[in-house]
């Protein structure tokens, strides 16, 4: 059975992310290959994916990178198994290469965030090809929602309210004001969906409207496209040697 892009849970992880150019195809390499998998690891999360932009509709993007995981409450980012996995800690996994990839980071905004509404279109079966995110700090009035479920190219949508005691990320440079709400869509076709929904937002209502192409997607019955790969979505053997600094 496969896993709707938009499912039940409670809770998400959204992190907007970038590192240093100079370390840019490492850093993605760890996200994908050590980081993605050890969170998906954990109880509780149910999925997880990652989003690369591809156009900037509104404003400016906060960063190159977004990370999306769906939890099934936000109590599961003050687990043991969250906090461990986060640093890889757990057996098999790459401590220092952890640890120096984190320190990369010089562009964030996002943290914990609530979920007030969902709606997918059909089964909703997958994740999307791609992501539109909207920066508001205001709710979806009722004549956006009506461009939202009959626009073409759109699945699906999820507003979300940011929590108070967003978890940091420790090393970075520079942390972005996120908005306290943000509209997420599903969408198969940017092209078709992108004029109508920017068309439906009020003037100054968002701060920014990014377009997202899918990176990688987990659990592996997710269909996946881009940097993934099998060998990518297997967490590394117990037996491997750490990486990066000591």
């Amino acid at each position: 059975m496969k896993t709707p892009m938009f499912g039940d849970g409670h809770g998400v992880l959204l992190w907007m992310l970038e590192s240093t150019p100079e370390v840019d195809e490492e850093w993605n390499r760890w996200y994908n290959d050590e980081h993605v998998p050890a969170l998906v690891e954990v109880p509780g999360v149910r999925t997880a994916s990652r989003w690369v932009v591809s156009d900037v509709l509104v404003g400016t993007a906060p960063a190159k990178y977004l990370a999306f995981y769906e939890l099934d409450d936000l109590g599961v980012l003050e687990t043991d198994a969250y906090h461990r996995n986060r640093a890889s800690l757990g057996p098999g996994m790459r401590r220092e290469w952890t640890t120096q990839m984190l320190g990369a980071i010089v562009r964030a905004a996002g943290g914990a965030y609530r979920i007030d509404d969902t709606h997918m279109r059909g089964d909703g079966v997958g994740p999307a090809t791609d992501l539109i995110a909207i920066g508001a700090d205001s709710d979806v009035d009722e004549a956006l929602r009506q461009v939202l479920d009959a626009a073409d190219g759109i699945s699906g949508w999820r507003t979300l309210t940011r929590a108070a005691g967003s978890p940091k990320i420790a090393g970075m440079m520079e942390r972005d004001v996120t908005p306290s709400r943000l509209l997420l869509c599903a969408v198969d076709d940017v092209a078709a969906a992108a004029p109508a929904l920017m068309a439906s937002l009020p003037s100054g209502a968002a701060s920014f409207a990014i377009a997202y192409e899918r990176l990688l997607a987990l659990p592996p019955h997710w269909p996946s496209m881009g940097l993934d790969s099998p060998e990518r979505a297997t967490p590394p053997p117990a037996d491997r040697p750490p990486r990066g600094l000591a």
